[in-house]
């Protein structure tokens, strides 16, 4: 058996099909010394093993594929919430700039009056209900 590839070898094949033959010119029991059905036996069983191989690496093929998509999916999903958590990233950044302008805009105008905003001012501003005219 071939043990980088876990598959028998063209030579194991072929003597199992020589095996095989046996069985057209020897009874069970008959000659040769070896009992054709001890032949026989390691015949199938040998072509039984060839054929859970072959079915068992379609299915690791299978599984592969599979992985192997789930894989590129893992990594699209990685790229979409880097590039979301940047998205979200400049548009705090871009609503707090807004929010510190108004802020600044208000105590520009308020200090036009020698007021200064204080932080309840400051919140006022920012839910848009401060009034410059009754501080």
């Amino acid at each position: 058996m071939n043990t980088t590839t876990a598959t028998p070898t063209p030579e194991a094949l072929a003597i199992a099909v020589i095996f095989k033959d046996f069985e057209i010119d020897h009874t069970p029991d008959g000659w040769p010394a070896v009992k054709q059905m001890h032949l026989s036996a390691a015949a199938a069983e040998l072509e039984r093993q060839h054929a859970e191989i072959e079915r068992l690496t379609a299915e690791l093929e299978k599984e592969r594929t599979a992985r192997q998509g789930a894989q590129l999916r893992i990594e699209e999903l990685q790229a979409h919430l880097v590039r979301a958590d940047a998205e979200r990233c400049k548009a705090v950044a871009a609503e707090r700039e807004r929010l510190c302008a108004l802020i600044k805009a208000a105590d520009d105008k308020a200090s036009e009056g020698d007021y200064m905003l204080d932080s309840d001012d400051c919140i006022s501003v920012i839910k848009g209900t401060w009034n410059h005219e009754h501080n």
